[in-house]
């Protein structure tokens, strides 16, 4: 899940406490765009590994961009240059159905956490846009409807948000950890988050069958 853009600052309410001492005090400081691409790429990474998916690397561009590689690779999520016509040659060969919605709600989960994290330290909702098109795009494919796509949609978000608040602390520890290093192979990411218990295919397969309840 790669997401690109030039240089930024954005306020963050992390920032905010750690100079000032409370989210409530004035606001003077700002979160660099190097954080928030570290925030967005750390979201992924997390919720991409809560919901069973590996997480091969996350890293921060030198041209101002990340990335976070999970395993199996899934170019039409990850790519760059290519992504359009990867995109459409995954969206071209489905049809709506159950079995297709459920093979990629996670995928739809994990790019949407991006996104929501960023926006969790004062990121706004523009810069997700890249995610947000591939997520409407396949979303549009595999439901019956527009009204289908959208609550398909909601639905996902509503995920990425429980899985992100359970495991913040574990977002913030990659984030943080990554813009020191600026790229984390499998074997940082899993030290890493040891200790938060980001559980992997565990947490996936409890997921799954509270949907099914």
């Amino acid at each position: 899940m790669t997401f690109y853009r030039g240089p930024r600052t954005y306020m963050s309410r992390w920032d905010i406490e750690k100079t000032y001492g409370g989210a409530g005090a004035a606001s003077a400081s700002v979160v660099s765009d190097v954080e928030a691409i570290s925030y967005h790429e750390a979201g992924h990474a997390v919720v991409s590994r809560a919901l069973g998916s590996p997480v091969a690397e996350v890293f921060i561009g030198a041209n101002g961009g990340g990335g976070c590689r999970s395993v199996p690779a899934r170019p039409w999520a990850e790519g760059d240059a290519a992504q359009a016509k990867l995109l459409n040659a995954v969206v071209s060969g489905l049809r709506p159905s159950a079995r297709a919605r459920n093979t990629f709600f996670p995928d739809l989960v994990s790019l949407a956490a991006g996104g929501i994290a960023q926006r969790r330290v004062g990121v706004d909702r523009r810069h997700d846009a890249d995610d947000r098109h591939k997520i409407e795009t396949v979303a549009a494919a595999v439901a019956e409807s527009p009204s289908a796509a959208r609550k398909l949609i909601a639905e996902v978000e509503r995920k990425a948000e429980q899985l992100l608040g359970v495991h913040w602390c574990a977002v913030e520890a990659l984030a943080r950890e990554l813009v020191r290093r600026r790229t984390l192979d499998g074997d940082a990411i899993d030290f890493i988050l040891r200790p938060f218990k980001v559980h992997g295919r565990t947490s996936a397969i409890a997921s799954m069958k509270r949907m099914a309840r």
